[in-house]
């Protein structure tokens, strides 16, 4: 969660000083749950074309090291992909950012 987004949940939990009305009571836990949520390691992703109608980028690899990635870069440009074919993305290190950050790059398709 941001920063500015985790300090304005934050002030609108306190300003209620636990009574919170009905109309957020549900939603209470998670909120506080998400402003006490440990960022995730930033997570490297190399993505290549994958040529599906919708979805032309496709994870092909991931690692928290970014080297390794750039390795898997080269091997598979030494493969014969072209430069073009081929991203490195940073993410989160959860499947659903990992997910959001592909689907970001394929949303215009």
């Amino acid at each position: 969660m941001d920063t500015k987004l985790k300090a304005a949940a934050q002030a609108m939990l306190d300003a209620f000083g636990g009574d919170f009305p009905d109309w957020i009571r549900a939603e209470a836990a998670a909120l506080q749950d998400a402003i006490n949520a440990k960022p995730s390691k930033p997570y490297h992703v190399l993505v290549s074309v994958d040529g599906s109608p919708g979805c032309k980028w496709a994870v092909e690899f991931g690692d928290y090291d970014e080297t390794t990635v750039k390795q898997e870069f080269a091997d598979m440009r030494d493969q014969g992909w072209k430069r073009r074919e081929l991203k490195i993305i940073t993410t989160g290190d959860t499947q659903a950012e990992i997910n959001a950050a592909v689907a970001e790059l394929n949303k215009d398709l």
